[in-house]
């Protein structure tokens, strides 16, 4: 559903909002990686990517799929009257 969401969502986000959302992905990854035992760096090199590809093709897209989640959610929590 929040998926359906975000697709149907065309909103601008500000470079910085992006910017300081893929800190949190690149957390989460770095975590999630380390929880397998390997480095983002072996990461990369096992996908056969840069890091700038990985942050255009993966990072950005995430990072604005988080972000679009967040206020769609917010705005429907607050039609909806959810607290």
């Amino acid at each position: 559903m929040v998926d359906a969401v975000v697709k149907g969502t065309k909103v601008e986000i500000p470079k910085i909002i992006i910017d300081q959302q893929i800190e949190g992905v690149m957390q989460d990854l770095t975590q999630n990686l380390l929880y397998r035992g390997i480095t983002y760096q072996e990461f990369l090199e096992n996908e056969g990517i840069s890091e700038d590809e990985h942050r255009e093709k993966e990072l950005v897209p995430e990072a604005r799929r988080r972000v679009i989640a967040g206020i769609s959610l917010s705005e429907i929590a607050d039609k909806e009257n959810v607290q």
